[in-house]
């Protein structure tokens, strides 16, 4: 072959070999299309509140994963679950839903089941409660989780156990059928929670306070809510469902509590001995100072600026900033304060060194005038008016002033400690055992407890007539609803 036809045939096949590896780069760059989409999740069922992350693999025609495709994710039921645009689900409500991830053309999907939070614990509020027979009481059943989160729309069976003394409906009413006590259980999927109920035949009610100390001042402002102190510095409060110990500077001291007031829930003063006084403004108590280390026996207040403490000697008032001493009298013992105005406070008390001089002073917002004489040393006084004031003797019982003269009303009861009274003219008293009430012409003795009725009671509160509080030695508080 000569030279020429060897070079031209050479150069054809190169030319072929240039043509042939073209063709061939064209085919290789075409992109690859994707062919599926896998949405992987973690797991097929969650509960309401949860979160889980899902995944989608975006698989090529060419049978392996293709990177950095970028992925649409929907929910079908938003309702149940919402899902990000990162693939994040969270469980918002009961049922069933399918999470789509779209790419490159192609659907994956994934059913995800939403079930309730389990129920972890299950309890009954109030957790304590009183009944005569035939009268009710709404009860709840508290339901939680695990976490301690409150978990709602759960179906609650309710028991009571002798369903002789209470009978409970399916919705949680409870009423009482006779003398006793009973067990009531709510029952939440497997988990129960209980309360105990006592029907009595009694006026007055005892509640269970968890302490023996004995309990020297109580306040109220309505049938579920109520302050008790005492010895050793024992502070309680009742929130409707149960008594709980507070925590404060003087608790567990030998510091004697004696008398607690306040205008609400964050506004409270308490005071003892050695001119203690105790605040709580709804968060913690703090001590303040007095001026005072004479023994506080009772606090009263017309509004959180115009506070007084009586004791032994003193008579304190807070302005909202600090403790003032507005008289101080060696040899008078003041045993409570009340008041129904900031012109109209009543301090009762008497001689220390002479029991058998007793008296009331009102205070009209300039000065302190002699509102009532008793021959015995008063306990406690209460006012309907200026002319309605009523005091509460050592011995003498009740006497009542009219604006003219004092007479005496008289007092079944041995030893008044303390009386309160709620309109429509009625007056309560107690001392040693039964409590006893005035309907403005006559007293009555009122049913409580038998195991009680050798109890002796220090102090009386109320709200209305339809609710007052008792406390007294031995840890000792009962309560009456009325009528």
């Amino acid at each position: 072959m000569s030279p020429i036809l060897d070079s031209r045939s050479t150069l054809v096949r190169a030319l072929l070999s240039a043509a042939l590896l073209a063709a061939g780069c064209t085919e290789t760059s075409r992109p690859e299309q994707v062919a599926t989409v896998e949405v992987v999740a973690p797991a097929g069922e969650l509960t309401v509140g949860d979160s889980a992350q899902l995944m989608a693999r975006v698989w090529g025609s060419a049978g392996s994963v293709m990177e950095g495709q970028a992925v649409v994710w929907a929910s079908a039921d938003t309702t149940v679950a919402t899902v990000s645009g990162a693939g994040k689900v969270k469980a918002v409500g009961l049922g069933t839903t399918t999470v789509r991830a779209s790419a490159g053309g192609k659907d994956g999907r994934v059913s995800l089941t939403v079930r309730p939070v389990p129920v972890a614990s299950v309890a009954v509020e109030p957790g304590q409660f009183w009944l005569q027979p035939g009268d009710s009481v709404l009860l709840t059943a508290v339901v939680k989780d695990a976490s301690g989160n409150s978990v709602s729309g759960r179906t609650v069976s309710w028991t009571a156990s002798p369903d002789s003394v209470l009978r409970v409906s399916s919705s949680g009413w409870a009423w009482g059928i006779r003398v006793g006590s009973a067990m009531v259980t709510a029952t939440v999927e497997g988990k129960s929670g209980e309360a105990v109920g006592s029907v009595a035949a009694t006026e007055w009610v005892r509640h269970g306070v968890g302490t023996a100390r004995t309990l020297r001042g109580v306040w109220t402002t309505g049938p579920n809510h109520a302050w008790v102190v005492g010895e050793s510095g024992t502070i309680l409060r009742y929130d409707g469902i149960r008594w709980t110990e507070m925590s404060h500077p003087l608790r567990g001291t030998t510091t004697g509590f004696n008398g607690v007031w306040g205008t609400g829930p964050d506004n409270v003063f308490v005071v003892g001995g050695a001119g203690v006084i105790l605040h709580y403004d709804g968060a913690a108590w703090r001590q303040m100072a007095s001026g005072t280390t004479q023994f506080l026996t009772s606090v009263w207040g017309s509004s959180p600026t115009n506070v007084y403490a009586v004791g032994h000697g003193v008579i304190l008032r807070y302005d909202g900033t600090a403790w003032s001493t507005m008289q101080a009298e060696e040899g008078v013992i003041w045993t409570q304060v009340w008041g129904r105005s900031a012109t109209e406070v009543y301090v009762g008390g008497g001689d220390r060194f002479s029991v058998r001089s007793g008296y009331v002073r009102r205070y009209d917002g300039t000065a302190w005038h002699l509102a009532l004489g008793a021959g015995r040393l008063v306990e406690s006084v209460w006012a309907a008016s200026p002319t309605g004031v009523y005091a509460c003797t050592s011995a003498a019982g009740m006497l009542f002033h009219d604006g003219i003269s004092t007479r005496s009303l008289g007092l079944p009861v041995s030893g008044c400690n303390s009386l309160w009274g709620g309109p429509p003219r009625r007056v309560f008293a107690v001392g040693y055992g039964t409590p006893f009430v005035f309907d403005g012409t006559r007293w009555r003795s009122m049913t409580f407890p038998t195991n009680l009725q050798a109890s002796l009671l220090y102090a009386i509160s109320g709200s209305s007539a339809t609710n007052v509080f008792a406390v007294g030695e031995g840890g000792v508080v009962i309560q009456y609803r009325g009528p």
